[in-house]
């Protein structure tokens, strides 16, 4: 963004310009924050447009479209780096302006609007090479994460973007031998210091003096004396070894630093770079003149690479210098974030368009300039500019350390853009001595279509605004690692809006379609797919040959006999010649049938001739017409179906006679069906009997349970319950409850010792007595258990996280209860709202099962023990929604089943 007026940025700025030279406006820079629009001159020295004159030029080779970078993708990305949104912030300069015959750096820091603060990103560091395992073993040695899928990487770290740009495999192998020389001006004390941290945090090898990778000179090419420290330029040094770093971990750096930012200074040491035998020379700055500055910037053997600026087109007669001449490449700027529909690569990718502040890429047609013979664009008659691009959008830009800044801080500009370009053009190894390589391979690259650099004349259209070919914002392309063969290369994830994207298509109860993205990169490729339960996946697909391309292919699966509701692991791998690929591990749960969400109850009086209705309850995911059974108990407990009652109505009839009755409503849709119960409603006076000879007899003090430490071994004793006047008959009887309970031991018995079948189960002692005509049940006010062993564990909560430990105090779960709110936030918990998370431990062998129950509760009606949710099967995870009626603390029990 150099400019030798010395003015303050801005529209101010780019108005005062064309004041000063009206005759070279040949394009205006219009935006919300522009006022006022400069007015189109004579068009001198432009090509002659053909007919159809406003229709962008698109010379052939354009590249592989885009997709467009959209701002819910993009918003997506800044969030997830920073935890703001795009209306939270924007960018700033970091160098400032320059006086006449100086350059400025092209850094651009993201800031809050509000104060202008700089945002500091939340960095979480990890390994960067985890998937790509080359033949031979060259290169950076892979980790193998924990989990053996790894995670997703976060955007503006070295393994997103390598994964963006199809390079994990170069980054990995490539560039020993090379030399990446950055032009500074002025010295950054720490740069090497610094370098050694950002490396660490994501696993990239140590890069130092004493190792060879780092050498730091002046522009002289001396070691001392140093320049004296610069501190507006030291983010940019940071920045510029950082980004290097990030695609180019093997590359040596060779950072030279100017004496000051003048021109001649900064191009002495360009000229140094080149003496050194630098193989890219990258220069994040630029001067923007009317006329050429002067310098030597084109050596045999030796690639410089410069900035364009990030003001957009400024116009005016105005060039950005050193990118505007022929034999440099100039480096435009990009808006990277993950795709929003179904992609290939994963990734969208437009223009950094200008915005109201008026950041955003530079493009330009220097007049002064003899057009390049590379260069086949019709509309300017000079140089056009720029010729490839990067990621320089500040909201998706890269992290990057630096200790006088205060640690990490998220940067951009196409002072981002011309490192990372220097970086892969030594991974990939092309010519770079001019630009032309670009143009004969821009069919191999990203071809951005959506973006401006601001408003152009019509002639010139395709200098403002990206589209397909050739285009001033973005030149014939984005970088791409498909120009060189090597190891397959996996796309970000394929589907979505661009926030929390996924390589699912569809999921069914027990279905799952997949797709990927996958580079073949000039060698013949096989893919398939890995699954499981676990991250040890254990299934895979058969192998499909997707050829030997350079575009990515798409590479699809359809998984059958899945288990419903069962959160499964998956990764795609890819394979040829040169190495395997391992997409990041990702997971799908698959679909349910209807979950309760609010108990089925009855309506109506249970009296011989009422009618009865039932209301179905809450349910959710339920799709059709409910079905119904009604049900009679003579004891509230035992129930067995009435023929013939299926309707939602029922009307209570002789035969229901001093019985409970209930209803049993079953939802379903797609995927199954589910059904709950409702209360008993009852019992039903039959007509011949009054009331006093309905009423069963009446205890006065509960049957009791010992209270001894119930242990499998322990023996318990049991006393009966008392009652007002001897019952005609009674029988008591220990239960076994689990999310049932079923009678154990011998009936009537006074004793009862606890066997290894009632591990995790919670022992209860039921009393039924009858008067002959009416029958009252009578629990325990107590109980024992769940019965603790080695091989089961219990916990009680209501919320939060809780481990589930067994009785040697180790844990075979984990089990977490979520409160949300109807929009799926956080929120306090209410009836229905719940779900309960568990997750096994590992290490733990065999089946496992668990249930969960309300704690400390007793059926009002039947006088039971709590009700408790079906039985779960739990082989790595499971998610279960707590119904309605299970408010406050539950009890969660797991088993693990002995082989």
């Amino acid at each position: 963004m150099g400019r030798s007026t010395g003015l303050a940025w801005g529209p101010r700025l780019r108005r005062a310009i064309t004041s000063f030279v009206p005759l070279f406006a040949v394009c205006a820079l219009a935006s919300p924050a522009h006022a006022s629009v400069r007015s189109q001159p004579a068009l001198t020295g432009l090509r002659p447009q053909p007919a159809g004159a406003g229709v962008r030029s698109q010379p052939a080779g354009a590249g592989v479209r885009s997709q467009p970078a959209t701002q819910q993708a993009i918003a997506s990305a800044l969030s997830q780096t920073t935890g703001l949104a795009p209306s939270q912030v924007t960018s700033e300069n970091v160098c400032g302006p320059a006086r006449p015959g100086f350059a400025t750096c092209d850094a651009e820091a993201l800031v809050r609007r509000a104060n202008h603060a700089r945002v500091r990103p939340n960095v979480h560091g990890g390994a960067s090479f985890t998937q790509v395992f080359p033949a031979g073993g060259r290169g950076i040695p892979s980790v193998r994460p924990a989990a053996a899928g790894g995670a997703q990487p976060e955007p503006g770290t070295p393994a997103w973007l390598q994964q963006a740009y199809d390079l994990t495999f170069l980054s990995q192998t490539r560039g020993a031998g090379d030399t990446v020389a950055i032009i500074d001006a002025g010295d950054d004390p720490a740069a090497e210091s610094d370098l050694a941290v950002f490396r660490s945090a994501y696993g990239l090898p140590a890069c130092t003096t004493a190792n060879g990778c780092f050498e730091k000179v002046n522009q002289s090419g001396q070691s001392a004396p140093l320049p004296a420290p610069n501190s507006v330029w030291e983010p940019e040094e940071s920045l510029d070894i950082d980004a290097v770093s990030a695609l180019c971990p093997n590359c040596k750096i060779l950072l030279v630093e100017a004496t000051d930012a003048s021109d001649y200074n900064l191009d002495q040491a360009v000229i140094e770079a080149a003496n050194l035998h630098a193989n890219q020379i990258s220069n994040s700055w630029s001067d923007n003149e009317l006329t050429p500055i002067s310098g030597t910037y084109s050596f045999a053997g030796s690639a410089v690479i410069a900035a364009t600026a990030d003001v957009g087109y400024v116009g005016g007669g105005y060039d950005a210098y050193p990118a505007a001449f022929p034999r440099v490449t100039a480096v435009g700027g990009t808006s990277l974030a993950p795709a929003s529909g179904q992609s290939a690569r994963g990734f969208g990718e437009s223009a950094w368009s200008v915005d109201a502040w008026g950041w955003g890429a530079s493009s330009g047609c220097d007049l002064a300039q003899t057009k390049p013979a590379y260069q086949q664009d019709a509309g300017c008659a000079g140089r056009a500019y720029s010729d490839l691009s990067a990621d320089a959008d500040p909201d998706t830009g890269l992290m990057v350390y630096g200790s006088a800044m205060g640690g990490w801080w998220q940067y951009g500009g196409t002072s981002l853009a011309t490192p990372l370009v220097a970086a892969y053009e030594a991974i990939t190894g092309v010519n770079g001595t001019t630009p032309q390589w670009a143009y004969a391979d821009s069919a191999l690259l990203n071809d951005p279509v959506a973006g401006t650099s601001g408003d152009c004349s019509p002639y010139i259209l395709y200098i403002c605004q990206a589209g397909a070919g050739y285009d001033g914002p973005t030149g014939v392309g984005s970088i791409s690692g498909a120009v060189v063969a090597g190891a397959p290369g996996i796309g970000g994830p394929s589907f979505g809006s661009g926030a929390n994207n996924t390589y699912t298509e569809g999921v069914g109860a027990t279905t799952a379609t997949l797709g990927s993205g996958v580079y073949p990169n000039g060698l013949e490729t096989t893919y398939y797919w890995q699954y499981g339960t676990t991250t040890s996946y254990g299934a895979q697909t058969a192998p499909v040959d997707i050829g030997a391309g350079e575009a990515p292919g798409f590479a699809t699966a359809a998984l059958a006999g899945l288990a419903p509701a069962t959160t499964y692991h998956y990764r795609l791998v890819a394979q040829n010649s040169a190495g395997t690929t391992y997409a990041y591990d990702s997971e799908l749960t698959t679909a349910s049938p209807p979950i309760l969400a609010a108990n089925p109850s009855i309506v109506g009086t249970a009296r011989l001739g009422q009618t009865l209705s039932a209301n179905p309850g809450g349910w959710a995911l339920a799709a059709g017409p409910y079905s119904y059974q009604w049900q009679r108990s003579p004891d509230g407990w035992n129930w067995t179906s009435i023929g013939g009652a299926t309707g939602s109505n029922y009307t209570v009839g002789a035969a229901d006679g001093g019985d409970y009755l209930r209803v049993a409503v079953t939802a379903t849709n797609a995927y199954g069906g589910s059904t709950a119960t409702s209360p008993g409603l009852g019992p039903v006076p039959p007509t011949f009997m009054s009331t006093a000879a309905l009423a069963g007899p009446r205890w006065t003090a509960r049957p009791r349970i010992s209270a001894d430490p119930g242990r499998v071994g322990d023996t318990l004793t049991v006393s009966p319950a008392r009652w007002a006047s001897r019952p005609r008959g009674k029988v008591t009887r220990v239960m076994r409850c689990t999310n049932t309970c079923v009678a154990v031991g011998s009936p009537n018995t006074t004793r009862y010792t606890i066997t290894p079948a009632d591990v995790g189960s919670v022992l209860w002692v039921r009393e039924t007595a009858s008067t002959g005509t009416a029958t009252t049940v009578v629990w325990s006010s107590r109980s024992i258990g769940p019965v603790p062993s080695p091989s089961s564990a219990a916990v009680v909560l209501s919320g939060g996280r809780s481990a589930l430990r067994n009785s040697r105090g180790a844990t075979l779960a984990v089990a977490t209860i979520t409160s949300l709110s109807p929009s799926g936030d956080a929120a306090p918990a209410r009836a229905g709202s719940r779900t309960l998370a568990l997750r096994r431990a590992g290490g733990v062998t065999g089946p496992v099962t668990a249930w969960v129950c309300q704690a400390g509760r007793v059926h009002l009606t039947t006088g039971a023990p709590s009700k408790c949710t079906r039985r779960i099967s739990l082989r790595a995870r499971a998610t279960v929604a707590l119904p309605a009626w299970m408010s406050g603390a539950v009890r969660v029990v797991v088993v693990r089943q002995s082989r």
